[in-house]
């Protein structure tokens, strides 16, 4: 399985209008978009409410994601790549989400 968590942390400075500066620890899922259908695997319910999971309403391009992702991208730049895409974002935990921003990896 490729998908796992990658842990980390977060900075953020700022100068104006008042000066402001914070630090935090985080984790983010790593996945690969061809094995959600494998994340019970790791303990992450799919559309279930769960300590963990993943809900497809949470990825507004629509099902199935990773064609989806393809798609776009073709649309914008004309290429299509062949290989893997990875996504680096962030689960529901226990019913919560936020997820200001997904990362979307596509292989050749």
């Amino acid at each position: 399985m490729n998908s796992c968590l990658y842990q980390g942390v977060l900075r953020h400075r700022r100068l104006q209008p008042k000066a402001h500066h914070f630090v935090y620890r985080l984790f983010m899922a790593w996945l690969d978009l061809d094995e959600l259908d494998r994340l019970p695997e790791a303990g992450i319910r799919r559309n279930r409410l769960a300590a963990a999971a993943w809900y497809d309403a949470d990825y507004p391009l629509g099902a199935p994601l990773k064609a989806q992702v393809l798609n776009r991208l073709e649309s914008l730049t004309g290429c299509r790549p062949a290989g893997r895409v990875m996504l680096l974002t962030q689960l529901r935990y226990f019913g919560f989400h936020f997820n200001p921003v997904n990362f979307y990896y596509c292989y050749d």
